[in-house]
C-alpha cells in the first residue's frame, strides 16, 4: 500500500470518528498530501556506450547491453525475462 492510500485511509477514519462523536475535530483535515519527486530518466551518452562496447566484457554481456539499448527495455525487465 502506498503512502497516499494510507494517508487517505487515516483521514477517512478520523472523519468518521468526528461524525460518530468520538473526536471533536478532524486533526488531519489540514494535512496536505506529499507528492513524490519526479525522477529524471538517465540516458547513456555516446561516449558511455563506446566505453561499454570497447570494454573487456565477454560477447554474451555485450549482446545483453545491445539488446537493452535497441529494445528500450529496462534492466529490471531484462532480469525478469526468461528465455
Amino acid at each position: 500500500m502506498g503512502v497516499g492510500v494510507g494517508g487517505r485511509s487515516i483521514k477517512y477514519f478520523l472523519k468518521k470518528c468526528v461524525q460518530m462523536g468520538y473526536l471533536h475535530e478532524n486533526i488531519a483535515r489540514d494535512v496536505k498530501r506529499i507528492k513524490p519527486e519526479k525522477r529524471i530518466p538517465f540516458f547513456f551518452s555516446e561516449e558511455d556506450l563506446a566505453k561499454i562496447m570497447s570494454s573487456g566484457e565477454t560477447l554474451y554481456y555485450k549482446k545483453i547491453y545491445l539488446f537493452l539499448l535497441l529494445s528500450g527495455m529496462r534492466c529490471r525487465g531484462a532480469v525478469q525475462f526468461e528465455a
